[in-house]
């Protein structure tokens, strides 16, 4: 059953979505929006996942504490602890780099910079 979003960014008759991509950034081929429709209806169809995500995640959290409580010797964690960090900081350069330049765009706009760069209009 084909459903009609309620979404103003994404018109029912129009398979692009109306996203714009500033003069001074360049999109990579895996942010590009054309097929934002697509997952957005799928999202619609299927939002309980979320639910059973969410609530594996939390009986797995306790759970893993009770397990570290019962088991005896530690889990040599250092590598894989250090990759995982590495895995972050790598990811939160890539965020930086890719939102510098709207951040410089907006705050060099003057007096409304700061402003449109914290709440939307």
């Amino acid at each position: 059953m084909s459903r009609v979003s309620n979404n103003p960014m994404v018109h029912p008759n129009v398979s692009k979505s109306i996203f714009q991509t500033p003069d001074y950034l360049e999109l990579h081929p895996w942010e590009k929006f054309d097929t934002y429709p697509i997952w957005q209806s799928w999202m619609e169809e299927n939002w309980t996942y979320s639910f059973y995500f969410v609530f594996s995640y939390v009986f797995l959290l306790f759970a893993g504490r009770e397990w570290m409580k019962w088991k005896k010797e530690p889990y040599k964690l250092k590598t894989p602890l250090f990759l995982w960090n590495a895995g972050l900081a790598l990811f939160s350069l890539m965020g930086f780099l890719r939102t510098y330049p709207e951040l410089t765009n907006l705050l060099s706009k003057g007096s409304d910079g700061f402003y449109a760069s914290c709440c939307l209009k």
